[in-house]
């Protein structure tokens, strides 16, 4: 049944086709009605070419159709008259088709009261409407509520008359009417309809006086209503500029370059110039000022190249928003000599001009101006040099930039190594090392980080000498951009640099800087080995230090280290080892934090290592009862309720009679006996798709677990579990 539907429109197309073959007047038109909304464009043309082949009559009929909103169902039929609506106005069509639709809807317009189904027809009279709807339409342009549609559909048609049409309608009209009107009138640029407009050009309402003077800004007289003076749309924008309201003064200053563009599109050129020349000289005098780029812009569109002198005038205008606006629209003309004309700009313009001008300049332009440009490194104002360096980060311009690095200037430096970074390739890189021979302090160190930034490998020796500088801020630097430069192979020249090294910040650095280079070992168990050399010989201080990292890095031999160091004599690299201990990353060092935790000579650094413990063996992949043992081995050594806690809440991970059993020996220590007791409902107790412990062992555990809980709930889902255990 639910095809149904689909039927029935199959079968009404193939009874329009058949009824192709009959008389107009035996067309069954509810069948058309029938198949709106059309499914796909085969469908609509059958349906509009039945409604076609109907003529007028067939047309009437479907209008008389349509009804006012809210008094039935007739979307159906507005499907039917949109889409005939562009049928009859497809290319190829008939004459008559769009003639009899448009009487039919003429007709229809006239009979109908209802407005909103007379906009309606007006909205589709937009697409098929032609000549013979100017004076129907034009009757109803004196009703408010019509004049809106009645006006869009005139615009769209564009029949001869349509201007005097609308200009009488404005003889007696009055607010919104006369201001849709007019809004029409100006754009049909009707130069007929300017006194009439005039009059609503100094209205005291603001939306009246603005839209009529948007509307004489599209209004070009033609000689026949030539019009000077006072009564010319130029005159009457002009003197609406006079407005002491500064946002009416700057609409009405950019309407009058609108008004100059209309006067070049008639072809009254120099008028249109010589308007955009009064625009920007009334800008600059009275404001807004930000206009006089504008028109200086719009006289560039119209003059073309004769706009030059002005150009260049403004250039030197006080206003460094009009100069800038001068110099780019004078670019964009492309005048004669303009390489000359940049040049001299780059070179000896003003210094806001120059910054402009980089700004403007595509990558080939400044390629082509390179030594224009690069000129002013040496300026002294710092927004030119800066915007100069940005401009000259190329291959090119690399040397300078390095030299210029060189020169030490402080407030440069950091606009220089980002140039660098951009421009400089990995070749380049040697030089910039080698450039820190003879750079001052400030420089080298932009250098070093410039070098880190970019992973030199290659320069290696370079920082590693500087690493060795008087100067304690290049020693520094130079150390931790060792980290990212350092190959693998280098990692016994950073341990010979660690031992060396006192100060507390440098030997972090260095130490940073071995961290870094041995990770970059694939095997794990060898990238310890270069500090696991020194380490015998290496004082109490370099030892400790050393401790600290072999957690980060791995490997057995550096967890045996450890495992030693934890029984050192020395108590400082004993606490180092412990510690490092506890932070090793996975269960291969559970025994020796464990050995360690029950050596501990301090609480502390016992919870540090069980915690370190439970961690790993949490994390590991032992199978649940070697876990379990695990687990237990650290109970026995755990002396606070707080690490028997931690350990007890590993246990839900495990799940089994085992884990349960052992959680019921510490339902009795009254410390930790409600947390024992949670944990043994999770494991014990079905949860989700956990159906809980089945073992008949598990049923005494429960049993005094269901006389422990206080909540009522939990003790009725143990009590369940129990009654489940055969």
């Amino acid at each position: 049944m639910k095809h149904l539907p689909f039927l029935t429109k199959a079968v009404t197309v193939a009874t329009l086709l058949l009824a192709g073959l009959a008389p107009a007047e035996n067309t069954d038109m509810s069948a058309v009605i029938g198949m709106m909304p059309a499914q796909n464009a085969s469908e609509a043309k059958t349906a509009f070419e039945a409604v076609v082949k109907g003529g007028k009559p067939a047309m009437l009929s479907h209008c008389g159709n349509v009804l006012a909103p809210g008094t039935g169902d007739d979307h159906k039929v507005r499907y039917l008259l949109g889409g005939l609506a562009f049928h009859v106005t497809r290319p190829g069509a008939a004459a008559e088709e769009r003639q009899d639709l448009t009487a039919a809807m003429l007709e229809t317009l006239q009979k109908v009261q209802d407005k909103q189904i007379k906009s309606f027809f007006m909205g589709l009279l937009r697409w098929c409407g032609g000549p013979e709807c100017l004076a129907p339409l034009g009757a109803c342009l004196t009703d408010p509520d019509l004049v809106e549609p009645t006006t869009q559909a005139l615009l769209a048609i564009k029949a001869p008359g349509t201007a005097e049409v609308l200009l009488k309608a404005l003889k007696d009209a009055d607010g919104d009417r006369a201001m849709t009107l007019v809004k029409a009138l100006g754009e049909l640029r009707a130069d007929n309809a300017i006194p009439m407009i005039a009059r609503f050009a100094t209205s005291t309402n603001t939306n009246t006086r603005r839209t009529a003077l948007q509307a004489l800004a599209d209004i070009v007289p033609s000689d026949k209503n030539r019009r000077t003076g006072e009564g010319s749309p130029c005159e009457i924008l002009k003197k609406a500029c006079q407005s002491n309201d500064p946002l009416e003064k700057a609409l009405v200053t950019a309407l009058l370059l609108h008004h100059a563009q209309r006067l070049a599109e008639s072809g009254a050129t120099s008028q249109g110039a010589a308007l955009c020349r009064e625009v920007a000289s009334l800008a600059m005098q009275q404001g807004p000022e930000y206009l006089a780029p504008a028109a200086l812009d719009t006289l560039a569109g119209i003059a073309g190249k004769d706009a030059i002198p002005d150009l260049v005038k403004a250039m030197g205008s006080s206003n460094r928003m009009v100069s800038v606006a001068a110099m780019k629209t004078l670019i964009s003309l492309k005048p004669p000599k303009a390489d000359a004309q940049l040049e001299k700009l780059l070179t000896r313009g003003d210094v806001h001009l120059r910054l402009a001008l980089l700004a403007t300049l595509t990558d080939a332009e400044r390629a082509a101006h390179f030594d224009a440009i690069a000129s002013n490194l040496g300026n002294e104002d710092q927004d030119m040099r800066h915007a100069t360096i940005q401009a000259m980060a190329t291959s090119r311009g690399f040397p300078l930039l390095l030299e210029h690095l060189q020169s030490g200037n402080t407030n440069d430096l950091p606009e220089v190594k980002k140039a660098i970074l951009l421009a400089a390739g990995p070749k380049d890189m040697k030089a910039v090392a080698a450039a820190m021979a003879k750079a001052p302090v400030s420089a080298r160190l932009q250098i070093l980080d410039i070098l880190a930034q970019r992973r030199a490998t290659s320069c290696f020796d370079a920082v590693a000498a500087a690493a060795s500088d008087a100067d304690p801020s290049i020693r520094l630097a130079a150390m931790k951009a060792l980290g990212p430069i350092a190959m693998p192979e280098q990692l016994p020249k950073l341990t010979s640099l660690l031992l060396k090294v006192s100060d507390a910040a440098e030997q972090a650095a260095v130490m940073n800087s071995v961290i870094l280079a041995s990770k970059a070992i694939p095997e794990v168990e060898k990238r310890a080995e270069s500090l696991l050399a020194v380490f015998p010989s290496a004082s109490p201080e370099k030892k400790v230090a050393i401790i600290g990292t072999l957690s980060m890095l791995g490997g057995q031999k550096a967890l045996d280290t450890l495992t030693v160091a934890s029984q050192d004599a020395d108590k400082t690299i004993r606490n180092a080892a412990m510690g490092a201990l506890a932070n090793w990353p996975d269960a291969s060092a559970a025994g020796a934090m464990l050995d360690a935790a029950k050596r501990a000579p301090d609480l502390t650094q016992q919870v540090l290592l069980l915690r370190g413990y439970v961690r790993v063996v949490r994390a590991g992949s032992q199978p649940p009862d070697k876990k379990l043992g695990m687990y237990s081995a650290a109970l026995a050594e755990a002396k606070r309720p707080d690490e028997k806690k931690l350990i007890l809440g590993a246990l839900v991970d495990i799940k089994n009679i085992d884990a349960l059993l052992l959680l019921d020996k510490y339902l009795d220590d009254p410390e930790i006996r409600d947390e024992a007791a949670a944990l043994a409902v999770l494991v014990g107790c079905a949860n989700g798709d956990y159906k809980g412990l089945s073992d008949p062992a598990a049923r005494p555990v429960l049993s005094r677990l269901a006389a422990i809980v206080k909540d009522e709930n939990t003790r009725k889902k143990v009590e369940a579990q129990i009654t489940g255990i055969k």
